[in-house]
């Protein structure tokens, strides 16, 4: 966390591990999710993705608005808000998932 210029005590290094598991979690049901072909399946998870990131956006930004971390802490800000921009897109333009070019399942 140097990179921010930000400190963690023992307690701060548990809640970035147990982050970086979630972390680790979205990206397997991002991936094994990869090859849904039922919009319903797709909804689920662009809704998953939208508000991890959008809320995400959110603590962040009161954060280093409060004055924690350095101006590096602007760069995670931005992504959490590309990403929370492009699932909510993706959530109000239903062609984005409901296209019948979209893979199909194999049985």
């Amino acid at each position: 966390m140097d990179l921010f210029d930000v400190t963690l005590e023992p307690g701060g290094i548990l809640m970035t591990q147990l982050l970086a598991a979630a972390f680790l979690g979205y990206a397997a049901l991002n991936w094994v999710g990869r090859n849904y072909a039922v919009p319903e399946d797709v909804r689920s998870l662009i809704v998953a993705n939208f508000v991890m990131n959008a809320v995400g956006f959110v603590v962040i930004l009161i954060q280093k608005l409060d004055g924690v971390g350095n101006a590096l802490c602007w760069v995670p800000i931005a992504l959490y808000l590309v990403f929370a921009l492009a699932f909510g897109y993706s959530l109000a333009v239903k062609s984005t998932y409901e296209e019948p070019t979209m893979r199909t399942k194999h049985a």
